[in-house]
């Protein structure tokens, strides 16, 4: 009886530490998952929509670091989500900064209803070296 005991109990043990280092484990890869690489030669990067009427203003902004980011150019793909709920490329502008900071600002006129989003993506310099990053505002219905 004692050696049923004893087996029952060193079950739930061994039971409990496989557990306990499953979960542990799922729980780090989860917080791993979350954290975002360092970028070297960018400080931030946004882009946002701005909707009047039937206009929308697209705007893209990226800071480096003085003395480190030597170059910025900026993709802007305004975009449009169909019925299928995927997105169709509306308009694309581009842009290059030889400084530190970028900017990219672009209107579309008379647009027709619906949910819009701006995609951008940043490549940032620092000499021959760079680094791209993509960015998403949020979704705006016009």
């Amino acid at each position: 009886m004692i050696k049923k005991f004893l087996s029952v109990i060193m079950t739930l043990i061994i039971s409990m530490a496989v557990f306990t280092s499953v979960v542990s484990a799922d729980l780090t890869k989860n917080i791993t998952d979350q954290i975002a690489p360092q970028m070297s030669y960018t400080m931030s990067c946004q882009c946002y929509l701005d909707i009047s009427g039937t206009t929308i203003s697209c705007t893209s902004l990226a800071t480096g670091y003085p003395n480190i980011t030597t170059k910025i150019n900026i993709v802007q793909t305004l975009q449009k989500k169909n019925s299928s709920g995927s997105w169709d490329k509306v308009a694309s502008w581009a842009s290059s900064d030889l400084d530190w900071r970028g900017s990219c600002e672009n209107t579309r006129y008379n647009c027709s209803k619906g949910t819009y989003r701006l995609y951008s993506v940043f490549t940032v310099f620092s000499g021959s070296d760079s680094e791209r990053i993509p960015c998403y505002s949020t979704e705006e219905k016009l």
